[in-house]
């Protein structure tokens, strides 16, 4: 069954086509990718714990439609990679007011916060971007829909607050030995979370030296099948996540302009990221 997203955002075509089409457009809304932006080009999506994603470029039409398909994903942390030749995943881009497409039929983003009935300023640039997801086994679709509608808050919400610059992003993943709710309380606790936090909250979260966000809650996500938190500082997000599977992700994103790729350093803080994610569950 495919899943299908569509989503109205605040930015020119070539900005959204910058964010689905090369890997540091993806790595400041998604996970860290690399990508060669080319039909036939390579590309790998981290996210955390050792889960990642390979394939290649199957369709590249510059600043209209890209499709990526899956050859081999690591769905599990510390599993062995399952090769899925079916798995798609496609970016089509329309700029405002142009019709839907008709390979695009229904679908659409469920609006998160304060994306629901919000208006745009007179003369901002308006881009719809249509997003089909297909292949993937039928077990866990509810929690693609849901992960993909956090995925897509956080791109809206770049474009608001952080637009045209990159995200040095850092990503971590544990299954949990709790259930998903509990697993979420104990992260957030952890990151300095006093009980419950409400849109709008100002927070200061800390996850170890070097991730650290000191601002405002801009998700709060209590959904049937995800439990997730988002806080919006001056340099970035901070996102937390727990499925049903107890799968609990924590992902940093720093935004800076036009930096090098230090994937190095993405590493590096990965890495000390992970350790301390793990640490809530040892």
């Amino acid at each position: 069954m495919a899943l299908t997203r569509k989503v109205v955002l605040e930015a020119t075509p070539a900005e959204v086509w910058h964010m689905v089409a090369t890997g540091p457009g993806l790595s400041s809304w998604f996970v860290p990718h690399e990508l060669e932006p080319r039909k036939g080009g390579r590309g790998r999506a981290d996210f955390g714990g050792g889960t990642y994603a390979e394939g290649r470029v199957l369709v590249y039409q510059p600043g209209k439609r890209i499709v990526f398909g899956s050859e081999r994903i690591a769905r599990d942390v510390g599993a062995e990679p399952d090769h899925e030749p079916d798995a798609r995943m496609e970016f089509w881009i329309a700029a405002d007011g142009h019709d839907d497409p008709a390979e695009f039929p229904g679908g659409a983003f469920r609006g998160i916060g304060d994306v629901r009935g919000r208006r745009r300023k007179p003369g901002t640039p308006r881009t719809t971007l249509y997003f089909r997801q297909q292949g993937f086994p039928e077990e866990g679709q509810e929690v693609y829909e849901e992960g993909w509608d956090l995925y897509f808050y956080t791109l809206t919400e770049y474009f608001r607050h952080f637009r045209g610059k990159t995200a040095l992003t850092t990503s971590a993943l544990v299954v949990a030995p709790v259930e998903r709710k509990e697993a979420f309380a104990t992260v957030a606790k952890a990151l300095g979370v006093d009980g419950d936090a409400d849109e709008g909250d100002r927070l200061s979260l800390r996850a170890g030296r070097r991730s650290e966000v000191d601002g405002v809650v801009d998700l709060r996500m209590s959904a049937n099948h995800i439990e997730a938190l988002g806080v919006r500082g001056d340099t970035g997000f901070l996102r937390l996540a727990a499925d049903e599977s107890c799968g609990v992700a924590l992902t940093r994103f720093e935004y800076v302009v036009d930096p090098p790729p230090d994937f190095a350093r993405v590493r590096e803080e990965a890495g000390e990221l992970q350790g301390w994610l793990e640490q809530q569950f040892a």
